[in-house]
């Protein structure tokens, strides 16, 4: 691959050659970098598709664990709600039957 110096001596060389216009398309048409570097379609869509698979894997991550979030809080919630049933109905009754035994 060409070093920057060796494009400038190229595109001299060609604008003597062949003009300054010929030689400015050809230095815009002939990468500064290794052919091999430029990436394809295929690479574009090979690359999509793994991101996507990853993107894919880590969403289920994120759901499994919001399920397991969510199931631990439900059992939590239904745990402090029977626990404050559990103390509040005997004082209500308590109250009610003292309330009518006064009268």
């Amino acid at each position: 691959m060409p070093d920057e110096r060796t494009r400038i001596e190229l595109a001299e060389h060609f604008r003597r050659q062949y003009g300054a216009d010929h030689a400015a398309y050809l230095m815009e048409v002939i990468p500064p970098f290794s052919w091999s570097e430029i990436a394809t379609k295929t690479d574009l869509r090979d690359l999509e598709a793994r991101l996507n698979d990853r993107i894919d894997h880590l969403s289920e991550r994120i759901d499994l664990r919001f399920e397991s979030v969510t199931d631990k809080l439900r059992g939590e919630f239904q745990r402090q709600t029977n626990r404050t049933l559990m103390w509040l109905l005997p004082v209500v009754v308590a109250a009610i039957v003292g309330a009518s035994a006064l009268n």
